[in-house]
């Protein structure tokens, strides 16, 4: 998300778009961070736009162990298909985008 998002939220008539915008800002202030990366709305833009991430498959695992640090989480590509499939590249400006077009509209 860019300050022109933000904007565009603001702007916007829509109540959702507002307190989207409302809380950007909160949770800006509380974090330090300027703008939110929009790991759920990208979740979601996948059932429907498949193309706006790249991904690769393999197999993930959750380090409980320690072997490597604990709760840590490994992908390990595969040749074959594996059982998971990860992104592991976003068209960012699209997905950003989209999300914004979505809610004001």
């Amino acid at each position: 998300m860019k300050e022109e998002h933000l904007a565009r939220l603001k702007s916007s008539d829509k109540p959702l778009a507002k307190i989207i915008a409302k809380a950007t800002e909160s949770w800006s202030n509380k974090t330090g961070r300027k703008y939110p990366t929009l790991h759920d709305p990208l979740a979601i833009e996948t059932i429907f736009r498949e193309d706006i991430v790249e991904t690769k498959s393999g197999i993930v695992k959750v380090e409980l162990n320690g072997d490597h640090t604990y709760s840590y989480t490994i992908f390990s590509e595969s040749e074959e298909d594996g059982p998971h499939t990860v992104c592991s590249d976003v068209k960012a400006d699209e997905a950003v985008e989209l999300c914004i077009e979505r809610i004001i509209s």
